[in-house]
Parts: C-alpha cells; structure tokens; sequence
C-alpha cells in the first residue's frame, strides 16, 4: 500500500508542526491540493486491494494504523478551522483568503464519508461486548473545537449517567452547537449550564438558554451534529454486538 505509506509519512511531518497559523503556512498553501489527492489515491488503493488486505492481519494492522492517522488528522483539521474562525484576519493575511481551515476541514470529511464502509468494518474487529470507551474517545477528540480537553470517561459519564463535567471546561463555539448537543443527548439546558462555562460577546460567563439560542437552521446544518449522531449511532452499535454476544453465549 505505497500511497497509504506515502500519506502516513506527510501527516507524521505534520504532525511534529507547532499549533498555530503562521508555521502551517507552507503546508497549506503548497500541499493541500496534494493532501486531498493523497487521501483519495490512498483510499482507492484501500479498495482496490480489500481482498488481499482482508485475508492478511498483517495488512489489516496497517489498514488500522492509517485509519488511526486519518482520524488523528480530521482532529488536527477541526482544531485548524477553529483557530482561522478566530484568527480571520491573520489567516487572510497568510493565505490570502480566510476560508482556508474550510478545505483543510473539506479534504479529510470528504475521506471520511466515502470510508465509512471500511471504517465501520474495522470498528466492528474490536472485541464484541468491549465498553464503550473507544467510542467515547473518538467523540472527545473530535469534540475538542467545542468544549476542549475533555476525556472520553468524563464524556461517557456526561451522556450516560448525567454526571456534569467537573471543571466546566469553557464551550468555544457558538451556543447553537450546545443547544444541538444538548437536544440530541437529551439534556435540558440546566445540565448543559452545569457542565460548561458559556461565554456572552463581552467575555463574561452567561447561561445557555434553549429559546433565545436556539438553532435557525435544521440540526443536520451544524458541524456538531455530525459528531454527536456518530457518537450516538456507536453507542448503538455497541450495545447491539453486547446483545448478540450475550445471546450467543446463552445459546
């Protein structure tokens, strides 16, 4: 899988870059054309060899380590876009065009969505009945442009035993997103208000209200709804396989 390597080798060099707009500069004015085209080479020459890679575990553990990287790198993109949502003016500076985090971001989703199949498929070798921490991982990560460090236990405790975050990490979007959130995890607004600190335009903590915040477009229309449907979707899977393997075992 030469393009696989090729693309595992550009996201380490990333990878070592510090955070911040100016020293990603030349990665993403020269290379993100190149990004996009490595992500799709790479992921057709995933298909095109599925059958060989299938049958090999030696293969598959590589096939696990670029899907691994390409989610470490969907984080990076989220984490991108955030930072020129907030640096705009320094973005269009360096780029000269502030929507440059847009088609970082746009590159890795695009992967994403077209290896879902193989993404579910690998997931699925995991151990049948394991705990769900994994997906809660995966959600925390990609949860960190909204609400920053948090970790996957606080965030399972959060969504299934109604345990508020301990240290009310500061929410870094816009309240729609919370309210999305909050809606879709059933929470009501006084669990979403004792679990983050929400900022008003003036920098001082405000409450999140569910009438005066509430989203104008449909829940689909929000980047956070994606996240937390995947999130929930895992969840349901899990329990899914917990209750087949229970069923096997008693039969």
């Amino acid at each position: 899988m030469a393009t696989v390597s090729r693309f595992l080798e550009v996201t380490a060099d990333e990878g070592r870059r510090e955070p911040g707009l100016r020293c990603r500069c030349d990665l993403l004015t020269e290379d993100v054309e190149r990004l996009d085209k490595l992500l799709k080479d790479s992921l057709w020459e995933v298909k095109h060899q599925w059958k060989e890679i299938a049958g090999n575990e030696m293969l598959m553990e590589d096939l696990k380590v670029y899907i691994g990287c390409c989610r470490e790198f969907l984080k990076t993109a989220w984490e991108f876009d955030d930072l020129v949502h907030v640096h705009w003016r320094e973005a269009e500076e360096l780029f000269g065009r502030s929507d440059i985090g847009r088609r970082y971001l746009k590159a890795i989703l695009g992967w994403e969505d077209e290896a879902k199949a193989i993404i579910d498929y690998t997931d699925r070798l995991q151990p049948v009945g394991a705990r769900l921490d994994d997906v809660f991982e995966k959600a925390a990560e990609r949860l960190w442009p909204f609400m920053g460090r948090v970790t996957g236990t606080a965030l399972e405790n959060f969504v299934m035993n109604g345990v508020s975050l301990a240290n009310k990490p500061e929410w870094k979007q816009e309240k729609r997103q919370a309210v999305v959130m909050g809606k879709m995890l059933g929470k009501s607004c006084k669990e979403m208000n004792d679990s983050f600190t929400f900022l008003g335009l003036d920098g001082r903590p405000t409450k999140l209200n569910y009438t005066s915040n509430a989203p104008k477009l449909d829940y689909d229309q929000y980047k956070i709804y994606l996240i937390i449907k995947d999130m929930l979707d895992g969840i349901e899977r899990k329990k899914n396989e917990g209750r087949r393997d229970s069923a096997d075992l008693n039969a």
